[in-house]
């Protein structure tokens, strides 16, 4: 019961920060992660982490709505697949828009 609580808030957590990334806010990401962004490519750059960190989520989802339906491995295998999904779609903001990781 605990690890569903604990799943449900980190899926809700996730899916905060990537609704504040869609909306612009770009001051969740610490400042050496977003100095060399220029600023007409600041909004692709928040959208992108809005749709990492929403993948993030939606893996923390998934496993809980399988642990719900006693399919545990599933549920790991969802989470699994959708946070390496999310860092990856991160990663790939972090190396396109600000030319490398730091």
């Amino acid at each position: 019961m605990m690890k569903n609580i604990s799943y449900l808030l980190m899926s809700i957590t996730c899916f905060v920060f990537a609704y504040a990334h869609f909306k612009g806010n770009v001051s969740l990401v610490h400042s050496y992660h977003k100095r060399k962004i220029e600023q007409e490519n600041l909004m692709s750059y928040s959208k992108t982490m809005g749709v990492g960190m929403l993948m993030c989520g939606l893996g923390c989802l998934m496993n809980l709505l399988a642990r719900l339906l006693r399919l545990f491995v599933l549920g790991e295998i969802f989470m699994v697949i959708g946070i390496i999904a999310g860092v990856g779609i991160m990663l790939y903001a972090q190396l396109k828009y600000n030319h490398g990781i730091f």
